[in-house]
């Protein structure tokens, strides 16, 4: 049963998602809650619901389609990942399987079109809901969004248009598409409620990539919320004031003036070296998947770039990119950072990531033919990208960077196509770049308890932490539903860590971490203690970073790391570091 709408001072809670704070009247996208008419029709009226069926369909099929051209002619190239969502929305709109389900329901049961969709959209999402799989489960939600549209369209309905937003709001809805995100005019969005999400949905990588405060997985969040309360987010602590009372606004207001205040003293000294005060130095790198982001990199004082996702070059395509295309890419990439480390990651499709004519549906892709398990299967499509950048290397300091390696049988084969790479390049009389480092992801648990094998036959370790949280506690960090056992500082992740950590040292080669976890700033001592050389994050995080390192000393994150480790289990481990970071950071404890 639907919660009564408060009007009335009123708190919640959900998971902090971008961090900020930020005031302002709600803006409600409530589509979820139709309440569909259940009308049995006669005989005669079968073949009117079917056209009005058919042609809802076709409006929405329009309505995609117009979006989809716009994004095109804005920036094809920028959108590559929303417009492949797009094209994926348009072939459930013309797939015949529901569709001729709720014809048949009109024409066998003479019931209302609006209640034969309902019907058969409800028998196909049951089916999914029984499939335990990350991919599939979105499959889902792309099949229960478009199939909402033909439900509004049949009964009518028009919901809050967020193109039609003319003042500054908070957004509040169930979730936020990517087809919808594309739209939105960010200078109009002050904040964003969901009721579903985790930390590294959509909506939560949109939102920080933005700088606009968060919070996601706010479970009723659209029947507690009306459109134009006045709605407070502290996206440091994920709670939010609906309708609050003068005092709370007060000391809201405040509160953001502080933080802003911090953020421009931060901004200023964005450029420094992130160097202990006991002469330790952290590198502080970025992470981007465009090679446009590299301007939000040097903005935000990032030293390099520690993780470049290349899977835009791939997603959306008909035509795979050629060695040319990658080489072009990575030189632009490599002479606008100048003799800044780049290290590239190669291509890491499978699991949500999905390629044209080449991947099959699987039953569970997060640990099946994905990264370079797909590569190595699809050895030219491999190879066209490694020739790619070792031609790009003479133009800078580039690193490949190969990831979801779980076996050693795999680095081997991997340096067999690197000697096939190099001897057809030389052949083809092309100048290439023989000796660019070569580096592993550690996000497979089997690859972090045999580093020391690993670090005797590649040149870098680069820990993916997003995974390897996922693959060591078994869950699905898309799920809010388990969202709380996503635990970055689980003593089972953090024994790992170090165990890549030491055998990195122990073979004198560079380890990095390119994971959430290197941006969130509580963990901060943690991975100082532990002596990682390159955090690479979130642009935005960076001036974050700095400022914790550059206020510690190396002893006291390791005091910290001894204290901690030998607690056993999580929620004691989380409130320890919150009380360590807030006692020893007092001047700036709104972070934590």
């Amino acid at each position: 049963m639907a919660l009564e709408r408060m009007n009335k001072s009123q708190e919640v809670k959900g998971i902090p998602a971008s961090p900020g704070i930020t005031i302002g009247k709600a803006f409600l996208v409530d589509r979820e809650k139709l309440k569909i008419p259940q009308v049995k029709i006669n005989y005669n009226d079968v073949s009117e619901e079917v056209e009005k069926f058919y042609n809802c369909i076709n409006n929405a099929i329009e309505e995609i389609t117009e979006i989809k051209n716009k994004i095109s002619k804005k920036n094809k190239d920028l959108y590559k990942e929303e417009i492949l969502l797009l094209d994926m929305q348009l072939l459930l709109l013309n797939d015949s399987m529901i569709s001729k389900k709720t014809v048949d329901i009109i024409k066998d049961k003479k019931i209302n079109s609006e209640w034969a969709l309902s019907i058969s959209l409800e028998e196909v999402l049951k089916k999914f809901d029984e499939m335990d799989d990350p991919y599939i489960a979105e499959r889902r939600n792309d099949i229960n969004f478009v199939f909402q549209k033909v439900l509004n369209c049949l009964m009518g309905k028009k919901y809050n248009d967020i193109n039609e937003i003319k003042k500054p709001v908070i957004l509040v809805g169930h979730d936020f598409s990517p087809a919808e995100t594309i739209q939105m005019n960010f200078s109009k969005i002050k904040g964003f409620i969901t009721e579903v999400g985790s930390k590294t949905s959509h909506t939560a990588i949109i939102a920080r990539s933005n700088e606009i405060p968060a919070i996601v997985g706010v479970e009723n969040i659209t029947d507690i919320v009306n459109g134009g309360d006045d709605v407070i987010i502290d996206g440091f602590t994920g709670t939010i004031y609906i309708n609050p009372d003068n005092e709370i606004i007060d000391r809201f207001v405040n509160r953001k003036k502080e933080y802003e205040f911090f953020i421009n003293k931060l901004m200023e000294k964005k450029d420094r070296e992130a160097i202990t005060r006991d002469g330790y130095k952290v590198n502080i790198f970025g992470n981007i998947e465009m090679p446009n982001e590299i301007e939000s990199v040097i903005d935000h004082g990032g030293e390099g770039i520690g993780l470049f996702r290349t899977e835009y070059l791939y997603l959306d395509k008909e035509k795979l990119p050629t060695e040319d295309e990658h080489f072009e890419v990575y030189r632009d990439l490599a002479e606008k950072f100048q003799n800044r480390e780049i290290v590239v990651r190669t291509l890491d499709v499978g699991g949500d990531k999905f390629l044209k004519n080449y991947n099959e549906v699987e039953l569970n892709p997060a640990m099946g033919l994905r990264a370079i398990r797909f590569c190595l299967k699809e050895k030219e499509i491999f190879k066209a990208q490694l020739k790619g950048i070792f031609r790009a290397a003479l133009y800078g300091n580039i690193k490949m960077l190969i990831p979801m390696v779980s076996g050693i049988k795999e680095v081997f084969a991997i340096k067999d196509i690197i000697d096939e790479c190099k001897t057809e390049l030389k052949d083809e009389q092309k100048e290439f770049k023989d000796n660019v480092p070569v580096g592993i992801m550690v996000e497979i648990p089997s690859t972090a308890v045999i580093a020391d094998i690993f670090a005797k036959y590649v040149d870098f370790f680069s820990i993916g932490t997003n995974d390897l949280i996922q693959y060591t506690l078994a869950i699905d960090r898309l799920n809010q539903d388990v969202s709380y056992l996503y635990e970055p500082a689980h003593p089972a992740v953090l024994r790992l860590i170090e165990l890549t950590v030491k055998a990195a040292k122990s073979a004198n080669i560079p380890v990095a971490m390119c994971g959430e976890m290197a941006g969130e700033v509580i963990y901060v001592p943690l991975l100082l203690a532990l002596k990682i050389d390159t955090l690479s994050m979130n642009p935005v995080a960076i001036p974050f970073v700095k400022e914790i390192i550059c206020n510690m000393t190396l002893k006291e994150a390791e005091e910290i790391y001894n204290k901690i480790k030998e607690l056993e289990d999580c929620t004691s481990i989380e409130k320890n570091l919150k009380n360590i970071m807030k006692e020893k950071f007092k001047k700036f404890e709104f972070i934590f």
